[in-house]
Parts: structure tokens; sequence; C-alpha cells
């Protein structure tokens, strides 16, 4: 089947679209630990090894600690895109998972990513 491939750096899943498949965004990444306060970006790379443009139409965070950026311009066939999250640990303690909802011309159009990430206190 033609279709996007779409893979993050780090430990990341494969992603695939073609035709009436799902883009199947079920990428997870393990951002380790930092410390409270602290920020850390993380890049989802992908390519459009499909035959159509691919449109992300908005790209939404579970959370107001997590901003998401996101390719603006169709990409095209060929063509590399990315989703880019950056999460601010003000406030955050202990484990957790945080999960990226990107909307696209895919059926269904919800396409998600996440991280786990741990978020460290400072010792008084």
């Amino acid at each position: 089947t033609s279709g996007l491939t779409a893979t993050g750096s780090g430990s990341a899943t494969n992603v695939r679209l073609g035709g009436a498949n799902p883009l199947l965004v079920n990428t997870t990444v393990d951002l380790g630990t930092i410390m409270q306060g602290d920020t850390i970006m993380h890049v989802y790379n992908f390519k459009n090894t499909g035959n159509m443009p691919l449109v992300l139409s908005n790209v939404n965070a579970s959370c107001g600690c997590t901003t998401p950026s996101y390719s603006k311009e169709p990409v095209a066939p060929g063509e590399r895109g990315f989703i880019t999250v950056k999460f601010n640990s003000k406030g955050k303690e202990g484990k957790m998972n945080k999960t990226v909802t990107a909307f696209a011309n895919t059926k269904p159009a919800d396409n998600t990513v996440s991280f786990k990430i741990e978020v460290l206190t400072p010792k008084k």
C-alpha cells in the first residue's frame, strides 16, 4: 500500500497511512527525567510516502503544560513534516504521560502521539 510512514526520534514506532486506512500515530517516546521547572522539547518527524498531500489542520495537547507546533503547509508526497512538543514542568512532579492529538486529512481525523516523563523535585 502507498502511505505515510512517520517515525519519531527516540523509541518511536512506525506510522502508516494509505488510502482509506487510518493514520495510526501511536508513537510513545520516553523523555526520561528532568528537574521541576525545566522545559524539554521533542520533535516527531515523519515522511509522507503517500500519493496525496498530508494536511495537519490542528494539533492539541492534553494539558496547558505541553505546547505543540507542527507543519502548517501541506506535506507533499515524498516530503517531510513534523510535530514538535514543548513540555514545561513548572509545578509538576512525578511520573507523567502526556498526549498530543494531531487532526489531519485522514480517516479517522484524529491521530495521537504521546510521551512519558518523570519530573523530580529539588531536595530540601
